[in-house]
């Protein structure tokens, strides 16, 4: 299941629509240019980063694309955890509980 991030600061982001980080057409970002000054001046944006090291998420986390981190992560070795929304989670568990 997910580990959501908590933040010490309040993130910048807060109150902003999220499908403003998230692109379907692959590494298209619309707003790339508000996003990346929005995070680049965010308290929590190291932390948001390092979340989105740690686990393979998809959009724009920490000022990064995923592309950006996937190849941060290759040169240095690191293996991103898979992460599986709350919502899925639950849907499989509670089908099979009962």
């Amino acid at each position: 299941m997910i580990d959501y991030p908590t933040w010490k600061d309040v993130p910048s982001c807060t109150g902003i629509d999220v499908e403003v980080f998230f692109t379907e057409e692959k590494g298209n970002y619309a707003n790339f240019d508000y996003v990346k000054k929005l995070c680049n001046n965010c308290p929590v944006q190291v932390q948001c980063f390092d979340y989105a090291i740690e686990n393979l998420v998809e959009g724009i986390w920490g000022g990064t694309t995923k592309q950006e981190r996937d190849k941060y992560r290759s040169k240095r070795g690191i293996i991103g955890k898979t992460v599986v929304p709350a919502s899925v989670f639950n849907d499989v568990y509670y089908s099979n509980v009962e």
